[in-house]
């Protein structure tokens, strides 16, 4: 396997939707978060995979990025 691959493959977010689920009220985050803001209560965040189905309302392909993504282009961004 070559060094780029294996490199890629390391990286979870590249193969999943990983989100963060509040064990206090129950909201859902897409990114991650480390504090809810819906009941700002700590430390109450657990990790999720996201079943990786849902609506594409727009899409745009990112092909001149800004420097700190220049590595990884070009790259797709979804709402």
């Amino acid at each position: 396997m070559s060094e780029t691959v294996r490199t890629w493959r390391h990286i979870p977010q590249r193969y999943n939707l990983l989100g963060s689920k509040c064990l206090n009220c129950g909201s859902v985050f897409f990114p991650k978060r480390i504090v809810c803001p819906q009941c700002r209560r700590k430390g109450k965040l657990e990790d999720i995979k996201f079943k990786g189905k849902g609506k594409i309302h727009s899409y745009s392909v990112i092909h001149a990025p800004s420097n700190e993504f220049k590595n990884i282009a070009p790259y797709v961004v979804a709402i």
